[in-house]
């Protein structure tokens, strides 16, 4: 199988972005990811076990995120995830 590949990067408002997420987070629990730009598109299968890693930094004016996540045929061992937690400020306060 050829390699096939999309790569978007650019400015976009903060609530489109989570927008994007949200569809990534909604195809991933159905099984499968579907992402198109233009005539092109990759459709990907999350399945089992998959390697996550997530960072975030601050500088002086300007913050970042970066999520990635690999999967592969062969299951890989997982990694506890009890410490990691995700939340807007008013989710913690809930917590």
């Amino acid at each position: 199988m050829s390699k096939q590949e999309i790569k978007l990067k650019g400015n976009l408002e903060a609530v489109k972005a989570a927008e994007y997420l949200s569809d990534l987070a909604a195809s991933m629990k159905s099984g499968s990811i579907y992402i198109q730009k233009g005539g092109e598109f990759v459709n990907l299968k999350p399945f089992g076990s998959m390697e996550f890693e997530i960072e975030a930094k601050r500088k002086k004016h300007k913050e970042k995120i970066t999520i990635e996540l690999s999967w592969s045929r062969n299951e890989k061992d997982e990694i506890e995830d009890e410490d990691l937690k995700i939340a807007s400020p008013d989710q913690e306060k809930k917590a």
